[in-house]
């Protein structure tokens, strides 16, 4: 079992503080959503956890399986297992996405036949409704929706322990949504994965057990599913007045 812990952190952005006092607790088999108006820091927290550029961990401590890991790079943390999916996407011209799978699938698995990992690749693209031709595209020929199921594709080659997902749905019609949803639960015993999304529907179709609530840049509630609903139902500005 994987376990992530992050005690008392603080984040900065240049000087600015972005996240303060964050305390959570994940293990293998918790789907954790974050929710939040726009600018808490939902996006922030999952990126600070990422190391992206942007971020500084300035105060407390971020921990995977007991070992601190704040001075970890981005590469670090995705040799360690750790996977981020921006809620937008940047696309790289020029390399055909089946040039991009074949050397993710490379590198994550030590000895292959290519006859397995077009077998794997026709699965995936089956599951995510996507035509053998878009093998032949680069990112900057997909569309929205094409754009998120190439990274969850990715996401399947690479098969990690932590996964980050930002606002995964934004964009997305009511089909791809279920077939987000299906994905996750499939895979979610075997991960810890953490839900960025404005939308119930995500929520109700996957049942996150824990969800965090953040507010003026920490978090200011925790709790089980069963209370998403309600939260968003109120709105956050009504919620956290009563």
């Amino acid at each position: 079992m994987n376990v992530l812990q992050l005690k008392n952190l603080t984040v900065k952005n240049k000087k600015k503080v972005i996240l303060k006092k964050i305390n959570l607790h994940a293990k293998t088999g918790d789907v954790i959503a974050i929710i939040g108006a726009n600018g808490v820091g939902k996006s922030s927290l999952l990126k600070a956890i990422m190391k992206h550029f942007s971020y500084k961990i300035t105060n407390g401590s971020l921990s995977y399986n007991n070992k601190k890991i704040n001075n970890f790079s981005t590469y670090d943390m995705a040799k360690l297992g750790f996977y981020y999916l921006d809620q937008n996407p940047i696309g790289v011209e020029g390399i055909k996405l089946i040039d991009l799978y074949r050397t993710i699938y490379q590198n994550c698995h030590k000895k292959i036949e290519m006859a397995d990992f077009y077998k794997k690749i026709m699965l995936d693209l089956k599951q995510f409704n996507l035509k053998p031709n878009i093998l032949n595209f680069d990112n900057t020929m997909l569309s929205g929706g094409q754009s998120k199921k190439n990274e969850l594709i990715q996401l399947d080659l690479i098969s990690p322990h932590v996964i980050m997902l930002d606002e995964i749905d934004s964009g997305c019609d009511v089909d791809f949504i279920k077939t987000i949803a299906k994905y996750i639960n499939r895979i979610k015993l075997n991960k810890i994965i953490f839900l960025v999304s404005h939308q119930q529907k995500l929520f109700n179709l996957i049942k996150p057990n824990k969800f965090i609530l953040l507010h003026n840049n920490t978090i200011v509630e925790t709790g089980k599913n069963e209370k998403i609903n309600k939260i968003l139902n109120l709105g956050f500005e009504k919620y956290l007045k009563k």
